[in-house]
Order: structure tokens, then C-alpha cells, then sequence
């Protein structure tokens, strides 16, 4: 073997695994751990072994290792000079026999062949050797061997959902490990080397997870993050308006092309040593920094509602890999409880919980089959929403439709099998304890959501919620006067939305920058940064007429004005809310 087929038979295994996991073959599902091969020339010294006699046959001929170290072998026999590219196409190109998941994260099994050694996610080692047996088999043969050995007994190709999702510990996204493997691939997991750790000095940087960080990355030159997802367009690509792909755009269309650019995760917090150090060893030192990690949506802490999703009668508009199974259920919906749920912690886009119910309520008129469902909204709180003038149109609405509404019900258990939610009943001064279950044949979950553990790390830097404890007229942290944070992570008393996000931009750039600048006392920051009312839940609306009467304006803005200045002013740091538009509708007469 050359050093040229070496590296061929690397580069056509490779691209034919991230070609399958990036889901780019008609009728494959994409792959979440596929890793990325490598070259082993003890792998070769085996095959040569298993050659010396042309014997077309597998098992390690020769071998002369126990049977747990064998590696997975494909073989090839053709006539004529050594061609690695056809023989590692012939197998690419094997007869497909797979079993179909029925969602994300589930294992994909073949029929047991080349192609399924081929593609066996964990195997990332491959070392190949050819033979001219012409004078003995009348072919040259072919063999390459792999490790981890693959096609094993109840073992899985590989998991479905979206390309390196579930990256195995020790690998990164190969086109983002810190160590920049070449070549790179954008859905292969790739081995870390031995030591990844080196030391990186930022003037100001920004920890980023959220929809914030894009903003931040204008206006602060700071972000990781691979694809941006605009989230708030989901409760229309469950209402089946939209495509889910409308939702996303790559980092690198999106992040200033100015901005250093850290492809790895946040993994521990030293604010008392400027420095942040990142899933891969990568140790950050900063003068300033922003966090804006956004808040984890959190499935698992509902009993039995991640197995549950993977049924066709469960649903969330709160994930890119759940939110098209809304308007399947929806679809699929011909009668019985379709039953809507709202959590007991604070979520993101609080109002999306309602309009997916609205929009399921429409849509069964539509179809001629509302009279055969029950549309039931079960929510955590004692208020169908926090501001009461808006409250007071919802009752309206709910009444209106024929929804019932049932307070301070939590989802805290759901029964796939039985198509069963258990709800605790918070109200319930008896029992604390006590349970209701209801029996679905449409359930939209709106799962519980916490601030990432991972500010726990930094001492001091949470408050008792785990939130990052920050003053919330400056944004400045209560400890660290270097740090500032924006967005969900924060303890700051306003609701959860990009809405909100973008009041608190142009405070967060005029103090930061006084910070940088050593000017003392940031200027005060006025509140007023939830979209259409304060965080006093006081209304504060835009348009000089009543916004709680339901209005077609309203969905066409949602629709597509609010995605244009998403990607065109917000993400750019030139949205700052509202405001001036909401003074210039009131001749200057407003906040």
C-alpha cells in the first residue's frame, strides 16, 4: 500500500459515511454518531497476513488474536491492476435492507453486509492490503479491515438525528474540534488527540447557546454555536404554515465575519481567574465577558416523556427534532382529548404554549372534525397569562372555542403505552401528592426548562435559582463587574423571549462599553424590554389601538415581518426593540 491509496481508501469511507450522516441519501436517516476514520498501519500489517495465501475468505486468517480483538472485515476480488476507489464504492453501493427508526436518537439495524461494516458508527480505525491471486483465483483481492469490529450480534449501525448530535465522549464535529482535523468533516465525529489543552487570551468574549449570542457577536465580536435556529417561527411549523428548514441558518452565514469564532462548548466557569474552559481543555482568559447561554429545555424531567415522543400521539413545538410531529398529530387527529400542556418552571416564548392550541382549534374547523375533540389547555399556573389585560382577552378566547382550561395541573408522568398523562394538582391542600390522569390522542408537551448547570461552576455566579445572578437595571454582574450576561441565563424579571432580548441589547452595549472604556456607573436600564408590555406586566403596546382583540394583522406580522427583522436587523444588532416606533405612533407620548 502506497501512501496515495492510504489516503484514498480514508477519503472514500470517510465521505461516504458523512454523506449518510448528514442524511443527504434518499430515504436514510441522518446519523448523530457516526465517526470519522482513521488510518492504522497495524490494521494493514493483518490484512497482509490475512492475504499471503489468497484465500478469499473472512476471519482473520492468521491473525493469531483472541477472538474479542478481531477486527470487521470486508473483502473484494476483481481482475485487473488495484483500483481502491471501485472496491470501496462496490461496497458503499451494497443491497440496502435496513430497519427504519421511528424517531430521533433511534438505533438503525441492517441486514448484516459490507455496507453495514461500513457505515458501523463506532468503528474509526481502517487498515486495508491488496494481493494480485491472479495465477491462483484468477482475481487481484481485496480486504480491509476496522476497529471497533462492526456488524455485531444486536448491535446498531448507527443512532439516528441530526449529524453529531451524540457524539461519542472523546470526539468532536469534525469540522469543529479545536484541534481542526484534516480533512474535516461537517457530520463525522472526530477522535481528540491525546492533549487538546491550550490557552487562549480574549479582550472580551461571549458564552453564547441562546438566540442571543448572534446579536452579541455584532455588537461584541464573540459566539459558538453551529446552526442558528430562529425558534419563535416553530409554532407556525407546527401549525403546518411553515417548513422547519425556514427556522435555520448556518453560524457561518449569520456571525460577523470579523469574529473569532470558539466552535466548543463552555464547560466550567472561573470568574475569579478571568478564564473559561471549554468542553475540549481550550482555557479562555478574558478582560470582559458576556453570557448568554439561553435556558435547556428539559424532557427528561417528565417520567416517561422522551420514549413517549417517539410515539406518534406526542408532540413539541420546543425542539428542531420534535416540532414537525405537531402538525403530523394534528393531521392524524380524529377524535377523542387533544390535550395542551404549560409547565411549573419558566420557559422561553411562554406565549407558544397557547398558539399551537389556537392553531389546533382552527384547524380541526377547518378539516369539519372539532365537534369530535376535546381541546384541553392543563397549565401549572393560576393564570391563563401574566398580563390581565391580555388575560381577560384569552378567557374570551378559550370560552369562545369551546377549550377547557384546567389550573395548576403539572405534567409530571406520561404512559405511551396507554396514551395516559399524569397531572399533579398543585392546588390540592389535602393531598399534596395528588394525581389526575387524563387519557390523549394528541399531546403537545411544553417541557420544563432550567438554566444550564454548568453556571453552577462559577463561584458566586449564580443566585439560588442557578440563574446568573445579575443586576437587573445594568446587566452587570453582582460580583464580577467584568462580566455581564443577557437573556434566559440571567435572573433579570422579565419574561423569556428574543423580544425581551432585544430591549436589553442597547443597555448591555452602552455599560459594557463604559466598563472597557473604566467609566464608573453604567446607565440605568429602564425595564421596558418585553415586546408590548413592561416587566411589571404592565401592557406597553406598539400600535395605537387595543392589541388584545384577535387581528389578522397580528398573524400576517408574525408570519413575515417579525422573521425579517430577525435575520436582518436583530441578528445584526441594529433592533433594539420597538421603542421608537411605538413613540413615533403616539407622537413622542410614550415610554
Amino acid at each position: 500500500m502506497s501512501d496515495e491509496e492510504r489516503a484514498t481508501v480514508v477519503q472514500l469511507h470517510n465521505e461516504i459515511r458523512n454523506s449518510v450522516a448528514l442524511g443527504q441519501l434518499k430515504n436514510w436517516p441522518a446519523a448523530s454518531d457516526m465517526q470519522q476514520m482513521s488510518y492504522s498501519n497495524e490494521l494493514e500489517e493483518l490484512a497482509k497476513t490475512h492475504l499471503e495465501n489468497c484465500v478469499f475468505e473472512p476471519g482473520c486468517i492468521g491473525c493469531n488474536i483472541g477472538l474479542d480483538n478481531r477486527p470487521g472485515q470486508n473483502l473484494y476480488a476483481m481482475a485487473g491492476p488495484a483500483n481502491w476507489t471501485r472496491a470501496v464504492n462496490f461496497w458503499g453501493q451494497a443491497p440496502i435492507d435496513f430497519v427504519m427508526p421511528s424517531g430521533p436518537g433511534m438505533p438503525v439495524r441492517m441486514k448484516v453486509s459490507v455496507l453495514s461494516q461500513l457505515l458501523w458508527s463506532k468503528s474509526n480505525k481502517v487498515g486495508c492490503a491488496w494481493k494480485d491471486c491472479y495465477a491462483k483465483t484468477g482475481n487481484s483481492l481485496y480486504l480491509c479491515n476496522y476497529m471497533p469490529a462492526g456488524n455485531e450480534y444486536g448491535g446498531h449501525v448507527y443512532m439516528s438525528g441530526q449529524a453529531c448530535s451524540r457524539c461519542p465522549k472523546g470526539t468532536c464535529c469534525s469540522n469543529s474540534c479545536p484541534h481542526k482535523p484534516q480533512p474535516a468533516y461537517e457530520g463525522l465525529c472526530a477522535r481528540l488527540p491525546a492533549a487538546a489543552t491550550k490557552t487562549t487570551t480574549l479582550r472580551s468574549a461571549s458564552v453564547a447557546g441562546g438566540i442571543h449570542d448572534f446579536l452579541l457577536c455584532s455588537a461584541l465580536d464573540r459566539a459558538h454555536i453551529k446552526t442558528h435556529c430562529y425558534q419563535p417561527l416553530w409554532t407556525l411549523v407546527g401549525g403546518g404554515i411553515k417548513q422547519v428548514c425556514s427556522s435555520t441558518k448556518p453560524m457561518s452565514e449569520v456571525i460577523p465575519s470579523q469574529a473569532e469564532w470558539i466552535q466548543d462548548a463552555a464547560q466550567t466557569f472561573a470568574p475569579q481567574e478571568n478564564t473559561v474552559v471549554t468542553k475540549h481543555g481550550l482555557k479562555i482568559k478574558y478582560d470582559f465577558l458576556v453570557v448568554a447561554m439561553g435556558i435547556q429545555v428539559r424532557f427528561d424531567m417528565i417520567e416517561g416523556l422522551v420514549e413517549a415522543l417517539e410515539t406518534p400521539y406526542v408532540c413539541s413545538n420546543y425542539s428542531y427534532n420534535t416540532v414537525t410531529k405537531t402538525y403530523q398529530a394534528m393531521q392524524a387527529l380524529k377524535e377523542g382529548n387533544a390535550i395542551f400542556t404549560y409547565p411549573a418552571t419558566p420557559i422561553k416564548c411562554p406565549g407558544a404554549a397557547q398558539k399551537i392550541m389556537y392553531l389546533t382549534d382552527a384547524y380541526l374547523r377547518k378539516e369539519g372534525r372539532r365537534d369530535k375533540v376535546d381541546i384541553i389547555f392543563n397549565t401549572s399556573m393560576g393564570v391563563i397569562f401574566g398580563v390581565r389585560k391580555y388575560a381577560d382577552a384569552l378567557w374570551d378566547v378559550v370560552k369562545g372555542r369551546g377549550i377547557t382550561v384546567n389550573m395548576k395541573h403539572e405534567l409530571v408522568q406520561v404512559l405511551p403505552n396507554k396514551r395516559e398523562a399524569v397531572f399533579r394538582l398543585l392546588d390540592s391542600t389535602a393531598n399534596p401528592k395528588e394525581t389526575v390522569t387524563f387519557k390523549y390522542n394528541m399531546l403537545h408537551v411544553v417541557p420544563p426548562m432550567t438554566p444550564s448547570a454548568i453556571l453552577k461552576t462559577g463561584p458566586s455566579f449564580t443566585d439560588n435559582t442557578g440563574y446568573l445572578d445579575v443586576d437587573g437595571e445594568t446587566l452587570q454582574h453582582k460580583r464580577y463587574p467584568n462580566v455581564f450576561g443577557i437573556g434566559d441565563c440571567t435572573n433579570v424579571p422579565t419574561s423569556k423571549t428574543a423580544a425581551a432580548v432585544a430591549g436589553e441589547l442597547g443597555i448591555l452595549r452602552k455599560n459594557l462599553t463604559n466598563v472597557m472604556k473604566a467609566r464608573h456607573r453604567p446607565k440605568s436600564y429602564d425595564k421596558c424590554i418585553l415586546a408590548e408590555f413592561d416587566s411589571k406586566a404592565e401592557p406597553l403596546e406598539t400600535f395605537p389601538f387595543n392589541q388584545a382583540k384577535e387581528r389578522t394583522s397580528m398573524f400576517y406580522m408574525k408570519r413575515d415581518m417579525l422573521p425579517f427583522i430577525y435575520w436582518n436587523l436583530f441578528l445584526r444588532g441594529y433592533w433594539e426593540g420597538p421603542g421608537i416606533f411605538r413613540k413615533a405612533m403616539r407622537l413622542g407620548f410614550s415610554k
